[in-house]
């Protein structure tokens, strides 16, 4: 595998590939996809990269996984789609690039929104916060990454 730098949210390396086709399961996608795919995944919580990890780089059917883990195919491959469209969204590699630099309840609201997907309401209840404050964080997170978006450029 190549490597892929995660920072390059502004997506000149993921400016190529299309979300919605790469997480289509049928089609063999060339190595820059899958490196990025893959580095970007890093950041998601274990099961999810370990989903991930097994269907792009060993190659595994999601009709094999599922019967390995006793779940319907059908429902793995609707969460390899989502996983996907949301990992390869530039607000996902600016979450990843930044989060280290914001006050520690943003940080924790922008990895349960935006890295682990979870919806404004129940990162609240996960993070024993009220939904305000949620909804503060997620709209502050999407102005610094409108105000880091390129003139032209289109924002997730």
């Amino acid at each position: 595998m190549q490597a892929v730098k995660i920072g390059d949210w502004r997506g000149t390396n993921a400016g190529n590939f299309d979300p919605a086709a790469i997480s289509d399961l049928r089609r063999k996608f060339e190595s820059s996809a899958i490196d990025l795919l893959l580095a970007r995944a890093e950041a998601l919580p274990a099961p999810d990269l370990a989903l991930l990890r097994a269907i792009y780089a060993d190659n595994r059917s999601a009709s094999e996984i599922a019967s390995l883990v006793h779940d319907d195919p059908r429902k793995l491959r609707v969460r390899v789609r989502a996983l996907t469209k949301r990992i390869m969204t530039p607000i996902y590699a600016f979450v990843v690039a930044h989060n280290h630099t914001w006050p520690e309840s943003r940080r924790r609201v922008g990895i349960a929104c935006f890295i682990q997907g979870h919806s404004q309401r129940d990162a609240a209840v996960a993070l024993h916060t009220s939904l305000h404050a949620v909804r503060r964080h997620c709209q502050a997170i999407q102005d610094l990454f409108a105000a880091h978006t390129r003139p032209g450029e289109v924002a997730a």
